[in-house]
C-alpha cells in the first residue's frame, strides 16, 4: 500500500507540473536574444567609455548588447545605450536613455513604439530637467514632474509656442480629452495644448485657461481654434477662440467668456 501510495502522488504531481508548462506564458520562458556582432559592440562601448564609462551616469553594464526590431540594445546600471541600424550609407548614431526617462521610454513601447529610437543622448535643461529628442517625439524629465512625452502636432506647437521656457514641463503625456472623440491633449506646468483633426493643435494658458475649465473646457466651449493672441484695438487685451465661443482676459477685466 506504501509503494501504491507514492507511486500515485508521483504521477499526479508530474502531470500537474505538465500542465503548469502548457498553460503558462510565452514570456515566462527565457528567451536568448541574439548577441550584437563585434563592430557593433565596439561603437556601442565606445560611447560607454566617451560618457564616463562606470563612472559615468550609465554605470557598469548589466550584460551584453543584443539585437531587437531595427538595431541593438545595451542596459547598464543607470540606463541603456541604443543603437537603429543606419540608411545605407549612412554612419550609426549610439545614444543613451537614462533613469526615470528610460523607465517612460519603456513604457510607450521603446523603439518598437510610437517615438522610435533615440536621435542622441539627453539635453540638460534649467533647474536639472532634460529634454530627449526620439525620432517621433520627445521626452521631458524633472524631479518635479516625472518623465513624460510629447509627439506629433501637439509637440510642434509646443516648442514654435516657446516648449519649456514658456509653457514649462509636460505633467501628463499625451492623453483623450474627457467627452470630446477623437480629440487630445497634453498637460503642462503653466498650460494646455488641445488638438483634434478638425481644429489642429492649440495652447490656452494662464487666467484664460483658468476660466475654460471652470465654465465646462471642451465639453462647453468646444476646443480652441486658435492659440492666445492679442486683442485687436485692446492694448494689453489678449484672448482665445474656441469653437463655440471666446475667452477675453485683460488686466482690469480679468478673463470671462462670450458664448455663441
Amino acid at each position: 500500500m506504501p509503494v501504491r501510495s507514492f507511486s500515485s502522488f508521483a504521477v499526479l504531481t508530474l502531470l500537474l507540473a505538465l500542465v503548469l508548462l502548457a498553460v503558462a506564458p510565452a514570456n515566462a520562458l527565457p528567451v536568448r536574444a541574439d548577441p550584437a556582432p563585434d563592430d557593433v559592440r565596439a561603437e556601442m562601448s565606445q560611447h560607454w567609455t566617451d560618457l564616463g564609462g562606470a563612472a559615468g551616469p550609465l554605470g557598469e553594464p548589466a550584460g551584453e548588447p543584443f539585437a531587437i526590431t531595427g538595431g541593438y540594445r545595451w542596459d547598464f546600471a543607470g540606463g541603456s545605450l541604443f543603437r537603429a541600424d543606419p540608411p545605407e550609407g549612412q554612419s550609426a548614431t549610439v545614444s543613451a536613455v537614462l533613469g526615470t526617462t528610460l523607465q517612460r521610454y519603456d513604457e510607450y513601447g521603446g523603439p518598437a513604439g510610437p517615438l522610435g529610437y533615440p536621435k542622441g543622448d539627453p539635453a540638460a535643461l534649467a533647474n536639472g530637467a532634460s529634454a530627449q529628442e526620439f525620432g517621433h517625439g520627445n521626452i521631458y524629465t524633472s524631479r518635479a514632474t516625472g518623465a513624460h512625452e510629447v509627439v506629433g502636432a501637439i509637440l510642434g506647437r509646443y516648442l514654435t509656442q516657446g516648449g519649456p521656457a514658456r509653457l514649462g514641463l509636460p505633467t501628463t503625456g499625451e492623453t483623450d480629452v474627457p467627452g470630446v472623440t477623437g480629440a487630445r491633449q497634453n498637460i503642462f506646468q503653466r498650460g494646455r495644448i488641445y488638438w483634434s483633426p478638425r481644429t489642429g493643435a492649440h495652447e490656452v494658458l494662464g487666467a484664460i485657461l483658468g476660466r475654460y475649465l471652470t465654465q465646462g473646457g471642451p465639453t462647453r466651449l468646444g476646443l480652441p481654434t486658435t492659440g492666445e493672441t492679442d486683442v485687436p484695438g485692446v492694448t494689453g487685451a489678449r484672448q482665445n477662440i474656441f469653437q463655440r465661443g471666446r475667452i477675453y482676459w485683460s488686466p482690469r477685466t480679468g478673463a470671462h467668456e462670450v458664448l455663441g
